[in-house]
């Protein structure tokens, strides 16, 4: 048990070793807004006390509340808004990409393996996809289909499981040749436990960074969904929602879009980030140089 311990803790060392102090930053901002989602924020945030609307950040309302990131134009705290606002940027970045992983990754098992008529057919269907821009896409299917939670998480997932597909497809491509397939197939192995038993495994570290930029894309989106009145309903407190309703007030109450915006950035900068340095711990040549080098 003691073994076991020290070497838990030591690869938790060599991980946040390689992540680096940026690596590290970007998972302290998303542990930060990871607590925001679960605990939410201290008071409703859909309180509203007109008497201090547009009350500056950091001063004190007319009704005696303090605000430290201001109010909006309804004397709505802006910092309960923003963290209630985590709860459904992760929802949606999460369930999105669950969507478009659960669609294209084991279709780009199944055809990187057998390839075939099957293969061209959804190759084309995929390419078809990818050559339409990502957010016009959504913009299209959400203006006819109309808005909601459940609809933005649906449409998100549509439109990005090409990009899983070609992930998974490639991967197994360029593998499935290798000699430990081909012994497989001689000892009588099932497709079925080739592809699950075999091909699954190798292509996972792939496709978790994939899955780290698509939760990132997806938070974007749904901003610029929910900015243009297509995302999700005004009941919710979307940080897109946030900046589309500071927009009239820029220059007299400039906090409502920049503290929104700022939670934008922050957030999927820091997913970014750590999906780029995941994507070097993870390969193979990178991680075993640098992990040697560290020990």
């Amino acid at each position: 048990m003691i073994e076991i311990n020290k070497s838990y803790w030591k690869w938790i060392k060599v991980f946040f070793k390689f992540l680096g102090w940026p690596g590290s930053l970007a998972v302290f901002v998303i542990l930060i807004v990871l607590l925001g989602a679960i605990f939410g924020p201290p008071k409703d945030p859909s309180i509203q006390i007109l008497r201090d609307r547009l009350t500056y950040p950091m001063a004190q309302g007319n009704s005696g509340n303090f605000y430290i990131l201001g109010a909006d134009s309804l004397g709505r705290d802006l910092l309960c808004r923003i963290i209630n606002g985590c709860r459904v940027s992760i929802i949606i970045g999460v369930l999105s990409v669950s969507v478009a992983l659960c669609i294209g990754v084991p279709l780009g098992l199944i055809d990187g393996y057998f390839e075939g008529r099957w293969d061209i057919t959804i190759s084309s269907l995929a390419n078809i996809q990818l050559s339409i821009p990502y957010l016009l896409f959504a913009i299209a299917i959400m203006a006819s289909v109309g808005t909601g939670l459940f609809k933005v998480i649906l449409v998100l997932g549509i439109a990005r499981w090409a990009i899983f597909y070609r992930i998974t497809r490639g991967e197994v491509l360029s593998i499935k040749n290798n000699e430990y397939i081909m012994a497989a197939e001689s000892f009588g192995s099932s497709a079925l436990r080739i592809v699950f038993r075999h091909l699954l495994p190798n292509i996972v570290p792939a496709v978790i960074v994939t899955t780290t930029f698509g939760i990132a894309d997806a938070i974007l989106a749904e901003a610029g969904l929910s900015y243009l009145g297509l995302g999700v309903p005004p009941s919710l407190s979307s940080w897109g929602l946030i900046v589309r309703e500071g927009k009239d007030y820029i220059t007299t109450a400039w906090w409502i879009s920049s503290f929104g915006g700022l939670a934008i950035m922050l957030f999927v900068l820091s997913i970014n980030v750590l999906g780029d340095r995941l994507r070097d711990f993870l390969d193979p040549q990178i991680s075993r140089y640098k992990i040697k080098g560290r020990e």
